[in-house]
């Protein structure tokens, strides 16, 4: 078995899983649905740093380091 090969292997057991844990998780196969084929960054994910200073915002909106309430 060459390296391609193990790594099609790979790719297909990946791929077999995820079907079947899409079929059992049937509000996950929704929402994947719906944003499949969207650009990333309009998951509306928060933002992780301070818009002013940078600093993490360990998933609060206010910053430890300024102070700055961030949306």
């Amino acid at each position: 078995m060459t390296d391609q090969d193990f790594l099609q292997f790979l790719l297909d057991k990946l791929n077999e899983g995820y079907e079947e844990y899409k079929k059992n998780h049937p509000d996950f196969a929704k929402i994947v649905e719906k944003e499949e084929g969207k650009p990333e960054s309009s998951y509306g994910r928060k933002e992780t740093h301070c818009e002013s200073c940078g600093s993490w915002l360990q998933g609060f909106d206010i910053c430890d380091e300024c102070g700055r309430i961030n949306k």
